[in-house]
């Protein structure tokens, strides 16, 4: 009975030594590391609603385009664009957010211009738009309009630098094709806020729309016909040409050609009946055709009526 008893002894004084051990090891992690007592369970940790970015922009290597994601759950606009500002290095310019919050959560790292993109097709239905205008980021309420000095004007080339739902300026140049006929072919693929004006002086079309929409306006207007253009010709040089008017008359045939054609030369020659014409080669097929036609006019001398006096001696001219 004595044996028993001093095994229950053993047994209960062990447990105490090994929960006065555990007790030690916590007390010295707690003094060691005061934020690692007061942590809650990772169960109990609330959902993250930051973003996920895997670096702040301040400490990512100058040149070097940051890589973004998206972790967001029923977060504010105006948290989500200053975030997205400040991972983008621009200056956000911000009246009023738009209503509701965002939610996306995705595990594929985007650029800036395809974030940018990523919000306008969420704020476009909202209502609103990212505008980046250099290092300024603009919202703008699309229901009181979208003012052109905000729009930024882009190149061609600069286009694939933008998200398809950026609104941007481009200047199309038109070629030979006729800039109102060009913004007529445009119309039905502009969107409800987008809008053209021909400048037919400069042989331009100016285009206010997405840069989506852009690249579609480019395409049409390549695969519109341009009108052909004459070659220019050589420029005839005029030559000497001398026509015998025959039964024509001289002064006649000099009045029809000159009031025919006024830049050509012509000196009539009544004693030898001809006519000297100074004018280029399609001039003198001209000047023979009208010559041939005059004289046919006349007709041959035995063809023409005559008048005639007859002197009558010794007849009676009752008689």
């Amino acid at each position: 009975m004595h044996a028993h008893l001093r095994i229950r002894v053993s047994v209960f004084a062990g447990l105490l030594l090994l929960t006065s051990v555990s007790a030690f090891a916590q007390q010295a992690v707690a003094d060691s590391d005061p934020a690692a007592a007061t942590q809650p369970p990772a169960a109990e940790q609330p959902a993250a609603a930051a973003p996920a970015s895997e670096q702040p922009a301040a400490d990512k290597p100058a040149g070097v385009e940051p890589k973004l994601r998206f972790n967001f759950r029923f977060q504010r606009w105006s948290d989500v664009l200053e975030w997205f500002a400040e991972q983008a290095g621009l200056s956000l310019v911000l009246d009023a957010p738009p209503p509701g919050t965002f939610n996306y959560t995705d595990n594929r790292d985007y650029s800036v211009a395809e974030s940018l993109d990523l919000l306008n097709g969420v704020l476009l239905t909202k209502g609103f738009t990212l505008v980046r205008r250099e290092r300024m980021l603009i919202l703008v309420d699309l229901s009181q309009g979208v003012p052109e000095t905000l729009v930024p004007r882009v190149t061609l080339e600069e286009l694939d630098k933008r998200g398809r739902f950026e609104i941007v300026s481009v200047l199309f140049p038109v070629g030979k094709r006729a800039a109102t006929d060009v913004v007529t072919e445009i119309a039905p693929l502009l969107s409800p806020r987008g809008k053209s004006q021909p400048l037919t002086q400069t042989g331009q079309v100016l285009v206010t729309d997405t840069a989506g929409v852009m690249r579609a306006i480019n395409a049409v207007i390549e695969s519109m016909p341009q009108p052909a253009v004459a070659a220019p010709g050589v420029a005839e040089k005029p030559q000497l040409a001398v026509y015998p008017l025959k039964n024509a008359d001289p002064d006649a045939a000099v009045q029809v050609l000159e009031a025919l054609m006024p830049d050509a030369k012509f000196v009539r020659d009544p004693a030898a009946n001809q006519l000297s014409a100074y004018a280029t080669p399609t001039q003198q097929a001209a000047v023979k055709s009208v010559v041939e036609q005059l004289q046919s006019a006349e007709g041959p001398p035995e063809s023409r009526a005559r008048f005639e006096v007859y002197l009558l001696d010794n007849v009676d001219p009752a008689g």
